[in-house]
């Protein structure tokens, strides 16, 4: 799962943010990383892969 970092004051603001280990803890997550890391993350997730599914 990529979520956003946690930010006291953005949450303050935009609502809760669960972080990657709320990720892991409030949603049963097996792994999460930061969104900031996206484009680094990925393709080594997707190595190998025929076929992705997203639920959009």
């Amino acid at each position: 799962m990529f979520c956003r970092d946690r930010d006291p004051e953005r949450e303050q603001w935009d609502g809760f943010r669960s972080g990657q280990e709320g990720a892991k803890e409030v949603f049963g997550a097996d792994k999460a990383y930061s969104i900031s890391k996206i484009n680094s993350v990925m393709p080594e997730l997707m190595r190998g892969k025929k076929r992705i599914y997203i639920f959009l």
